[in-house]
């Protein structure tokens, strides 16, 4: 069982992008100590391309970082882990999307 500390708290409610932090509490509060750990790693990894906004394409081998695409990534990965609606984002509009695993 998961016993975040109230920073991870706020960042896993950051990384999933959800107001309620009863929600997310009770989410965490299901998951056991291996997908704790995968979480904590994807943790690191938000935090480092939180602030992220440098994009570098083309290129002759195809390069391509995109941190924003690298955060939509974790918060998918998350969202499933803790067993919330995965949300496609079009533009500015979030639209709700149910994924079978």
């Amino acid at each position: 069982m998961a016993q975040p500390t109230p920073e991870q708290l706020e960042q896993v409610r950051e990384v999933v992008g959800e107001s309620s932090r009863d929600v997310v509490r009770a989410a965490l509060a299901a998951l056991d100590d291996a997908a704790w750990a995968r979480t904590l790693l994807d943790l690191a990894e938000w935090e480092s391309v939180r602030s992220e906004h440098a994009r570098l394409s083309g290129g002759r081998e195809g390069l391509d970082v995109d941190p924003a695409r690298q955060r939509q990534a974790i918060r998918e990965r998350v969202r499933v882990r803790l067993g919330l609606p995965v949300r496609a984002c079009a533009a500015s509009t979030w639209v709700p999307v149910q994924l079978e695993l």
